[in-house]
């Protein structure tokens, strides 16, 4: 019966852990119901052995047997209960992470491109310095919108840091917004280097819509990065 008595005792310490990890109990009560039930297995197991006729010391031995068993419990029941709280703390963490930014969505000009493989302004400007005029090579590259043509939206011209590359459209198919300045976009076509004549700059300029002085200004021929787009792509949110 003695035995009954502590394999009960042990069964439910172990239920009330369970119980403590899957609702939430406080670490406090759980420890506090434990001993409270292993005082009341304590001196039933005290007034069994007393009416066996048990020595004095076999009821001390017996005890020290319950008692140490009983922390036992209690510090394994700590230490699951701390790793439970560790691992939830830890899950809380990854889903309170901010989501991944998603890929940006772009408006479509022009055939249809995408937006994997463009060089950036510094590549982009690599691949002009190894030209000369005549050269022509099939790019994608990315850069900020500098200006745009004023009057219909058809050319632009996108920073490469120290210079500009000056985009026309194919057959002029197709013209994008005036309202792009600062905008990154993606172009893709042929890149080439174009001397450009003095009366082409003027004209150029009159459609960015520079005054009147800044087209006087112009004067000289300017050997010009020039590209060539068959494709655009515009971010939606410009």
């Amino acid at each position: 019966m003695i035995g009954k008595d502590l394999a009960k005792g042990q069964l439910v310490k172990v239920n009330l852990v369970d119980a403590a990890l899957c609702t939430g109990l406080d670490i406090n009560h759980v420890v506090t119901s434990i001993s409270a039930l292993v005082s009341k297995i304590l001196a039933k197991l005290v007034k069994k052995t007393a009416k066996k006729g048990l020595k004095f010391h076999k009821i001390v031995l017996e005890t020290n047997q319950t008692i140490m068993k009983t922390f036992l419990y209690i510090g394994l029941a700590l230490t699951v209960m701390v790793g439970c709280k560790n691992t939830n703390e830890s899950q809380e963490s990854v889903v309170a992470e901010a989501p991944l930014e998603a890929a940006p969505s772009y408006e479509s000009y022009g055939d249809v491109i995408t937006a994997e493989g463009a060089l950036n302004s510094q590549a982009m400007t690599e691949l002009y310095a190894a030209l000369t005029p005549g050269d022509t090579v099939d790019a994608k590259f990315s850069g900020a919108v500098n200006s745009v043509c004023q009057m219909k939206g058809c050319w632009m011209r996108l920073d490469l840091g120290d210079n500009e590359s000056f985009v026309k459209f194919k057959d002029y198919a197709f013209f994008v917004p005036k309202d792009l300045s600062q905008t990154d976009a993606i172009v893709a076509g042929k890149a080439f280097v174009a001397l450009t004549t003095v009366e082409d700059l003027k004209h150029f300029a009159e459609d960015a819509g520079k005054d009147q002085s800044e087209i006087d200004a112009i004067t000289q021929p300017e050997l010009s990065y020039s590209f060539l787009a068959h494709g655009v792509l515009i971010p939606e949110s410009h």
